[in-house]
């Protein structure tokens, strides 16, 4: 299960803007009535719970170019993941198999699994589970957005006809000029997003 074309989602009332010492999040640029919805998008990239390396790194391949680029612009916590060396030496091994079946030419392996590790720490990073449809998910323009304990948004995933979408609402009345803050860990209901790690840490996107 994947999304391999650039996502174009539906990003209503708000604008993504550089904040200082955040990097960039979502801002309102008018006044937003209580439950009116902001943000609705697919999933840039999706990947079965318990799937392996190898299937991330099948999943991330197929990805167009424009949608690589719009996946490898978000940001990355390297301490999110910290490869061991079998780890590494599967990345390794999915790579010497790629350039078997003449996938790949030969070149710098090293350079190849670099770049593999580090998208495999940003899809971890900005992941949101799914637990209904036992999928992980990223979300680019959620991705992008400034985590807060108390948001001013409510979140959920959806299935809409035959697609996955991520909704953003507002909890409260927000003001023109105020930032949109989601929340990266769970809420109540089945259907919202859960982040792999229960953390509160503001994530900076650049």
């Amino acid at each position: 299960m994947s999304s391999s074309q650039a996502v174009l989602g539906t990003l209503s009332y708000a604008s993504m803007q550089p904040i200082p010492g955040m990097g960039y999040g979502l801002v309102a640029t008018k006044a937003i009535r209580k439950g009116a919805v902001i943000l609705s998008e697919p999933p840039l990239l999706t990947l079965r719970n318990g799937a392996s390396i190898a299937e991330f790194c099948d999943t991330y391949q197929r990805l167009t170019e424009d949608a690589r680029r719009q996946f490898d612009r978000l940001y990355f916590n390297p301490q999110k993941i910290k490869p061991t060396a079998g780890t590494r030496r599967e990345f390794e091994n999915w790579y010497t198999a790629q350039v078997a079946k003449k996938r790949f030419p030969p070149g710098n392996a090293n350079e190849v699994v670099r770049k593999l590790l580090e998208a495999y720490e940003t899809f971890w990073t900005n992941a949101a589970n799914m637990e209904e449809e036992a999928v992980s998910l990223v979300f680019p323009t959620f991705s992008r957005a400034n985590h807060s304990c108390d948001p001013n948004t409510t979140v959920v995933i959806n299935r809409i006809d035959a697609g996955i979408y991520m909704q953003v609402s507002a909890k409260w009345p927000i003001q023109a000029g105020e930032q949109v803050f989601v929340t990266y860990v769970a809420e109540l209901g089945p259907r919202t997003p859960r982040a792999l790690s229960a953390s509160t840490e503001i994530i900076r996107a650049y």
